[in-house]
């Protein structure tokens, strides 16, 4: 996990880059549903919000979950996989791992700093309770875990 962390923010341009994107992606979303429920007959401004809060979670998510598909291939072709596999660890586990980092340095490092940005320009929902909040974040790993173990059978 460190070394995702050091390698994201070596390329300082590319972490920069990265924050801008994030912000452009939800600033564009949110601006497209303001214009379509500000149109004539539409004037449920809960609505605007839930979508804004939506918008900028499936942002968070898309965000998060980048796997690097290609990473086992790539091992194989330039013949790093035998440093691997020689250590005493679970090659599975080190990729598990190396996944995970790659996820909280994106939520931490891109994500935060972004929704603190559009947090002061508008307006986010928070949830009804925490018990929503702890279902969405239990479904939200359970997801992820999904997500790489279909990764890694079908894409390895």
């Amino acid at each position: 996990m460190q070394i995702n962390f050091k390698n994201g923010v070596m390329y300082k341009l590319d972490y920069f880059s990265g924050i801008i994107n994030i912000l452009f992606v939800i600033v564009i979303n949110i601006l497209v549903w303001k214009t379509l429920y500000e149109s004539p007959g539409q004037g449920n401004s809960t609505q605007y919000k839930m979508m804004v809060t939506y918008i900028i979670l499936s942002t968070i998510i898309q965000t998060t979950f980048i796997m690097d598909e290609f990473c086992i291939e790539r091992t194989i072709k330039d013949g790093t996989i035998i440093h691997y596999l020689l250590k005493p660890m679970n090659f599975k586990a080190y990729l598990f791992f190396n996944a995970v980092g790659r996820l909280l340095f994106n939520l931490l490092m891109l994500l935060v700093p972004a929704v603190i940005c559009i947090k002061l320009f508008f307006d986010i929902l928070m949830p009804y309770s925490p018990l929503y909040f702890t279902y969405f974040l239990i479904t939200t790993i359970l997801g992820y875990i999904v997500l790489y173990t279909f990764n890694f059978i079908f894409w390895t």
